[in-house]
């Protein structure tokens, strides 16, 4: 799929996990692009560049600070940010909302969801 529109990059190194997350957006008509050593900011210039629609953060990425992801982001045509992290890790998922992130979920949710989060949020 090339149209930018519908873009959708995945910040996680969890290969499995994102395994699963990529199908879903495909399932859902996005193109989906997975930058699985995030610590490592490649991502950044990308972010203005590449026209995403949404951008998906794993907040369990060692050495990915979601502030930094959120800064990043184009101030026009700004893209969905949708974070995940398990259940339990409460203040990562507080720092996501606080940092400003459109949909903060639980990693169970984003699995079940994440092609109706995606379709929901995005035009």
């Amino acid at each position: 799929m090339t149209d930018t529109a519908r873009k959708v990059l995945i910040l996680s190194g969890d290969l499995f996990f994102t395994s699963s997350l990529r199908s879903a957006a495909e399932s859902a008509g996005f193109a989906a692009e997975v930058d699985a050593m995030p610590k490592a900011k490649r991502f950044i210039p990308r972010l203005a560049s590449e026209g995403y629609s949404a951008v998906v953060i794993d907040l369990e990425s060692p050495g990915l600070d979601v502030a930094t992801v959120i800064e990043a982001l184009p101030a026009e045509a700004r893209p969905l940010t949708i974070a995940f992290g398990p259940h339990v890790q409460v203040a990562r998922l507080e720092a996501a909302r606080q940092a400003g992130c459109d949909h903060v979920v639980s990693r169970g949710q984003i699995s079940a969801g994440l092609g109706e989060l995606l379709t929901a949020g995005t035009r």
